[in-house]
């Protein structure tokens, strides 16, 4: 749960007193201004403004109860986290190229190519064996 609070404060910027444990063991409850809500359903995200007029204890209140009614302008959002692992495949040779070489930059556009050159080729025989013989 630590890893999720500590990747909202620093991916989506919302101060980490203002979060709290979600309802599932992968979510956490923040406080957000309403303005920061509607930044991020425009794809933009927004400097966030910080809680600062009230205790501790008051956000705690805000957050855990449903009940509480909220300051104008700031709303209730729960963030369900998922944890991405590190990619642990390798990227495949070449095929066109059967040398022994490690996987460069480019891999992926000749990969790409050659995937083409391939395509062409199986339409042509493809075609060949149907028109021709």
């Amino acid at each position: 749960m630590d890893w999720l609070m500590h990747a909202v404060e620093k991916d989506l910027g919302v101060d980490r007193r203002q979060l709290g444990p979600g309802p599932r063991p992968q979510e956490v409850v923040a406080l957000v201004p309403v303005r920061w809500v509607m930044g991020l359903r425009e794809r933009k995200l927004t400097r966030y403004a910080r809680f600062e007029s009230v205790s501790t204890e008051e956000i705690c209140t805000y957050l855990r109860s449903s009940q509480v009614k909220l300051p104008p302008g700031w709303t209730r959002v729960c963030i369900q986290g998922l944890r991405k692992s590190k990619l642990n495949y390798r990227l495949i040779r070449d095929p066109c190229h059967h040398q022994m070489e490690m996987p460069s930059q480019d891999s992926y556009v000749r990969t790409m190519q050659c995937v083409s050159q391939h395509n062409v080729r199986n339409l042509w025989r493809e075609a060949h064996y149907h028109l021709v013989q």
